[in-house]
């Protein structure tokens, strides 16, 4: 199937929607996590788009083999946190992990109770507390 002259704006549309719409998202991503950084406040905010405005403009004006890089060293960085924290969950992950084998090889009703499994840190009070259904 051909579609002729058409064709190239066709395909200059869909890369241009899936680049804006690619871009627009990871700014929703970064910027709903800024409050781990205790950076959920108009000037951290203000900076946080700032800096992303920059980078989305450096990367329009960059050489391929330049964004490619600082991709990939993006991506490097991003993986070796994430490695770090899988890590540090790894003793609360297996504890999760066995109690749930462990109601699944019983007859009762899978239940997470909070009470009965060992995990790292604090949980809000709010967090896989049973509420009434009604």
């Amino acid at each position: 199937m051909n579609f002729g002259e058409i064709g190239d704006y066709l395909i200059a549309a869909a890369i241009t929607l899936f680049a804006f719409t690619s871009v627009v998202a990871n700014y929703a991503y970064a910027e709903s996590n800024l409050h781990l950084f205790k950076l959920d406040n108009k000037a951290g905010r203000l900076g946080y788009t700032a800096v992303y405005l920059a980078m989305v403009l450096w990367g329009a004006s960059a050489t391929l083999q330049q964004v490619w890089s600082l991709a990939d060293m993006a991506l490097g960085l991003m993986t070796l946190v994430n490695i770090y924290a899988i890590v540090q969950l790894t003793p609360t992950i297996m504890n999760l992990t066995k109690d749930y084998q462990s109601q699944k090889k019983s007859t009762e009703k899978i239940h997470f109770d909070p009470t009965k499994v060992n995990y790292q840190g604090t949980l809000h009070e709010d967090v896989w507390v049973s509420k009434k259904r009604d």
